[in-house]
């Protein structure tokens, strides 16, 4: 029995010193590798690219804003011309003009919802142009510098501090810039 337990204490150190002799060479690799951040939304706000797609995405957004206003003001014009006639009409003409009314409400406000995922779908395809020429970019600056990592300081990222000499933020944005015309 104490044999057994001998040979299991000499199997556990034999492990752990396995994973110590791979872990040695990880390490030193790690400490060799460099990294850099980036904050990601700063570029898209002062970006000359990023202030275009930001400036496409409103007008987008105010031209589907325009459609909704007018329809809006159709439908207010509507109850009100409604609320003047409804003492003029008879009890059946009044409920066609109420569902006619109902009707118009329904079709507007399915249209705001048809506009809104429009828009959504807007931004989507906006920030996706965005998001390939940030990826461009970033690759441009990581093969130029050397770097092994670039991280994003904002979002979801796992970066909780990063020392402002390895920010390549404005690099990054430099680079986009330089592409657009």
């Amino acid at each position: 029995m104490k044999a057994m337990r001998t040979a299991t204490v000499g199997r556990v150190l034999l492990i752990l010193l396995a994973v110590c002799c791979l872990a040695a060479p990880a390490t030193a690799r790690a400490e060799g590798q460099k990294m850099g951040w980036i904050d990601a939304q700063k570029i898209l706000d002062e970006s000359k690219a990023g202030k275009a797609i930001k400036s496409r995405v409103e007008a987008y957004r105010d031209s589907r804003q325009a459609v909704i206003d007018l329809e809006e003001q159709e439908l207010k014009d509507l109850e009100t011309k409604l609320g003047q006639q409804m003492a003029l009409l008879t009890e059946d003409a009044r409920r066609a003009k109420q569902v006619e009314f109902k009707d118009r409400l329904e079709q507007y406000q399915k249209k705001v919802m048809e506009l809104t995922q429009e828009l959504q779908d807007k931004k989507v395809e906006l920030l996706t142009e965005f998001n390939d020429l940030l990826s461009t970019a970033l690759d441009k600056v990581a093969k130029r510098g050397g770097y092994d990592f670039i991280f994003d300081q904002g979002g979801e990222s796992a970066l909780v501090y990063g020392a402002k000499t390895y920010d390549l933020t404005d690099q990054v944005m430099a680079e986009i810039d330089a592409a657009q015309p």
